[in-house]
């Protein structure tokens, strides 16, 4: 259970690294400010409207890029047997999480054949103690399914015990979302090129740099 952070933040680097694939046409005044801040917001906000409007996507490309990372993160609970409805709290707990980051993207500077983009971005704290408390709810759990067990004479399912305690890492996700602080203001920049195709993109590395900010893991 406690893999689910890793993996949120593993699926957040996925997105805003899928998005940035769609590139930049070039323009005579290419916008890398607007560029960098048009992906980020498609990827954290699902807000497409500027995306679509720098970028040689369509806003059906826009969603179905978006919409193909969250199941992505879904397929990673394939292994286990949790319904349906289980599944589509954590989908729209994935999505509650991207939508809490918060970053300002600054004036870009011309370097050369590329653009400097300064970012400043206040790290979402919602992983601190994490592990402790899903530990702490997980014993009390068994505690009490063996109280259950002890009294009724009958033992769950393994389906039923899973979901249970899925169901118990989601109420923590949850109520540490929704009260989620914000670490010190971090600033960092991007570097914003051209390809070989004319296209403009930012690296993977500078993404990777970006999504550790966004949310802090411990």
């Amino acid at each position: 259970m406690k893999h689910i952070c890793k993996k949120m933040l593993a699926l957040m680097l996925a997105l805003v690294t899928t998005l940035s694939l769609s590139g930049c046409s070039l323009f005579v005044q290419f916008d890398a400010a607007g560029y960098t801040k048009a992906v980020l917001d498609a990827a954290t906000k699902a807000e497409f409207d500027k995306y679509i409007e720098l970028t040689n996507s369509t806003a059906e490309d826009a969603q179905a890029e978006y919409d193909e990372v969250l199941e992505s993160f879904l397929a990673e609970f394939e292994s286990f047997p949790l319904s349906d409805e289980l599944l589509e709290k954590y989908k729209q707990l994935f999505i509650d999480l991207l939508a809490k980051t918060k970053y300002s993207v600054g004036e870009a500077e011309k370097d050369g054949d590329s653009f400097i983009v300064p970012l400043t971005i206040e790290p979402l704290i919602i992983y601190d103690g994490f592990d402790e408390e899903v530990e702490e709810a997980s014993n009390a759990f068994y505690e009490e399914l063996q109280a259950e067990v002890d009294a009724s004479g009958e033992v769950p399912s393994e389906d039923e015990i899973y979901e249970r305690s899925y169901q118990l890492v989601y109420d923590i996700l949850v109520a540490r979302i929704a009260s989620a602080t914000y670490g010190e203001p971090q600033t960092m920049t991007v570097t914003v090129s051209q390809n070989s195709d004319g296209l403009w993109s930012i690296s993977d590395s500078d993404y990777e740099a970006i999504v550790s900010l966004l949310v802090e893991s411990k």
